[in-house]
């Protein structure tokens, strides 16, 4: 995983009512425990913790919360990723809400949010991420599932959300290059 880098942090903002911030240490526990029951692969609270914090993979991103009243609603993690044929694009992960706030439409409204600023300020052209759940739920969002032949990890989808132009550069680049889980 040594092309993941840190995304360049968004500053605070405010997007359908709801503060979005930079997640501090202090928030970490927080935001893994909403993934705790899909992503904690039967291991106890506190052994799903340590793993979290000890994770190379979730240092070199750049953590998301959306939060209203000092409450944390949903989390995202950000990576710059390499250009891809001169794309710029920002790979995105864990997005999660606590079980007891999902169905309420927060983690969509993160992910939109998020994706908004990185184009509007940094003008990424392209977003990544890899879906485990039912790639419906981010289509609503503007994501595309590559092209079944460049599918290469099981059990996940690949998805790329960018204009059209960018995505046929994207696809074409692909062919010749796998792009790397994260």
């Amino acid at each position: 995983m040594s092309f993941l880098t840190p995304a360049k942090k968004l500053p605070f903002f405010i997007f359908d009512n709801l503060i979005i911030r930079t997640a501090t240490l202090n928030d970490m526990n927080s935001i893994y425990s909403m993934g705790f029951d899909a992503w904690g692969d039967g291991l106890e609270l506190s052994t799903y913790l340590l793993s979290c914090n000890r994770s190379e993979k979730y240092k070199k991103g750049t953590w998301y919360i959306l939060e209203q009243d000092g409450y944390l609603l949903s989390s995202v993690i950000c990576y710059a990723l390499p250009s891809i044929s001169g794309v710029s694009t920002i790979g995105i992960g864990s997005l999660s809400t606590p079980p007891d706030k999902r169905r309420n439409g927060f983690a969509r409204s993160l992910l939109n949010a998020v994706t908004t600023e990185y184009y509007n300020r940094f003008q990424t052209r392209a977003f990544i991420l890899f879906s485990d759940i039912n790639p419906d739920y981010y289509k609503i969002s503007g994501f595309e599932p590559l092209p079944d032949p460049l599918q290469k990890k099981e059990d996940t989808t690949c998805m790329v959300h960018c204009n059209n132009i960018d995505l046929k550069i994207i696809i074409e680049s692909i062919k010749n290059n796998d792009i790397l889980y994260f």
